[in-house]
C-alpha cells in the first residue's frame, strides 16, 4: 500500500514538472512572436523611409547615383517584392530598360507586377525582335487581361514569329480581346484579317473603329473594304429591276416597337445606283414642328430623315453604301440627303399606276398617329396619306399623297 502511494507522488511530481515546461514553452513561443512583431515594424520602417530615399533619387538624381546607393539596393531587394519593384520603375524612368527587366522579374517571383508593366516590357522586346522575351512576358500581361499584352501575343501567334509555332485561330481570339478593351491596332489587324478572308463587312467596321479610335493607318483597309463592299451591293442587286423588292436596314414595325427589317420597293435605275421608296409608312413626322411658311431645305422632317431615323435604321455598313443625292426643289435652296421626299413630279411619273402610288402605315406607324383610312370603299381601306417634299400653291402648304393617289397640297402640320 505504501508503494501504491508513493508511485503515485512521483506521478504528480511529474505532471508538475510538464505542466511547468509546457507554461515555460508558451511563453517563449509569446516572446518570440513579439520578437518578430517588433523587427517586422522596424523592418517595416526602415523600408518605407529607403523607398521615399529612393523617390527622392527618381526625382532629383541619375541612374549611376542610385546604382552606387549600395546600401538602398542591398535592402530594398532583401526585404520584399515590392523594393524589386521600386528598383525596377526606377531603372525603366532612366531609360535602363535591361536593369529594370531584371528586377521586375525579380519583383514577379515574389508576387508583385503590374499588368501594364508586363504590355511596356513586352512592346520593349517586341521592338528588338526579341520574340522569345516577348513571348514570355506577354503571356504574363495577357493572363492578366493588358490589351497590349494581348495585342502582342496575337502578332507572334498571327505570324509565327521566333519559336512560336503559327497559331491564328489563337492570334484572332487575342486581338478580339484586346479590341474589346478599346485597342486600335487590335482593331487594325482584325480588319486586315478579315478582309484578307473576304468578310468585308466585318472588316469595313473594325476599320471604322480602329479610325475613330484615333488609328488613321486604318483607314486604307477601310477603303478597301468600303469598295469591296460597295461592288458586293451592285452584284447583289445587279438584276433587280423597277418593281421589285427588297430588305435593307431595320427600323420599328409592330405595335410595341418590333424591330423588322424594312421592304424597299425599286422605283428607278440608274447606273450605279437604285431609287427605292419604302413598301410601307414607317413612321409619322409632321413637315415642319412650326407651323410657318418653310421650304423643304429648312424643316424639320428633314432633319428627322437626314439624322434620327438614318442612324436607327441604317448601320454604319449600310450607310456607307447609301449614295448622298443632289435634289432640285421647287421652292427654297437645293439640297443633297441620303434620306429625302419624293417631289410631285416624282411621284406622278415613278409609279405604274395610281393605285401603285397608295400606302399603308406599319402599326408602330398607327401607334405614333399615321392616319388611316376607314371609309366604306375596301380597295383603299386602311391606307395612309404620305408626304411630298413639293411645296404647296401657298408658302404654308406642302404636298401630299393621299389614300385614294391623287397628290393634293397640305398644311405643313400634321
Amino acid at each position: 500500500m505504501e508503494e501504491d502511494t508513493t508511485y503515485v507522488s512521483y506521478l504528480n511530481e511529474r505532471l508538475k514538472d510538464e505542466e511547468y515546461m509546457a507554461v515555460s514553452l508558451v511563453s517563449r513561443i509569446e516572446d518570440m512572436r513579439e520578437a518578430i512583431q517588433s523587427a517586422r515594424s522596424v523592418i517595416q520602417s526602415e523600408c518605407e523611409a529607403l523607398r521615399q530615399e529612393l523617390e527622392g533619387l527618381n526625382q532629383n538624381s541619375n541612374t549611376e547615383q542610385i546604382l552606387n546607393n549600395d546600401k538602398l539596393i542591398d535592402v530594398l531587394s532583401q526585404l520584399d517584392g515590392q523594393g524589386y519593384f521600386s528598383l525596377a520603375q526606377s531603372f525603366w524612368q532612366r531609360n535602363n530598360q535591361e536593369e529594370a527587366v531584371h528586377y521586375y522579374s525579380l519583383a514577379q517571383k515574389r508576387g508583385i507586377l503590374e499588368a501594364g508593366v508586363c504590355g511596356d516590357i513586352a512592346r520593349y522586346f517586341f521592338n528588338k525582335k526579341d520574340y522569345h522575351n516577348c513571348f514570355l512576358w506577354a503571356k504574363i500581361g495577357a493572363d492578366l487581361n493588358n490589351p497590349e499584352s494581348q495585342y502582342l501575343l496575337a502578332c507572334i501567334y498571327h505570324e509565327g514569329l521566333g519559336e512560336t509555332t503559327k497559331n491564328i485561330l489563337e492570334a484572332v481570339e487575342l486581338y478580339g480581346k484586346a479590341e474589346e478593351q478599346g485597342h486600335s491596332e487590335a482593331m487594325c489587324k482584325l480588319a486586315e484579317f478579315y478582309y484578307e478572308r473576304e468578310c468585308f463587312t466585318e472588316s469595313f467596321e473594325q476599320a471604322q473603329k480602329a479610325v475613330a479610335n484615333g488609328n488613321n493607318s486604318a483607314r486604307e483597309i477601310m477603303e478597301k473594304a468600303r469598295r469591296k463592299l460597295g461592288k458586293r451591293i451592285t452584284n447583289c442587286y445587279a438584276d433587280k429591276q423597277v418593281g421589285d423588292r427588297f430588305c435593307f436596314g431595320r427600323y420599328p414595325q409592330g405595335p410595341n416597337g418590333e424591330i423588322k427589317p424594312i421592304t424597299w420597293r425599286v422605283l428607278r435605275r440608274d447606273s450605279d445606283s437604285l431609287l427605292v421608296i419604302a413598301e410601307m409608312g414607317l413612321d409619322a413626322k409632321p413637315y415642319n414642328e412650326e407651323y410657318k411658311p418653310i421650304t423643304w431645305a429648312d424643316c424639320t422632317l428633314r432633319r428627322w430623315l437626314n439624322d434620327e431615323f438614318y442612324k436607327k435604321a441604317f448601320n454604319e455598313q449600310e450607310q456607307s453604301l447609301i449614295k448622298k443625292t443632289a435634289l432640285a426643289n421647287n421652292a427654297g435652296l437645293s439640297t443633297e440627303d441620303n434620306v429625302f421626299l419624293l417631289s410631285v413630279d416624282e411621284a406622278e411619273s415613278l409609279f405604274a399606276n395610281r393605285d401603285d402610288r397608295c400606302c399603308k402605315p406599319t402599326d408602330y406607324a398607327v401607334k405614333n398617329g399615321a392616319w388611316q383610312y376607314n371609309g366604306d370603299n375596301v380597295v383603299y381601306k386602311e391606307n395612309a396619306w404620305w408626304w411630298l417634299r413639293s411645296r404647296g400653291d401657298i408658302s404654308s402648304y406642302a404636298a401630299r399623297v393621299r389614300h385614294i393617289w391623287r397628290h393634293q397640297r397640305l398644311r405643313q402640320q400634321r
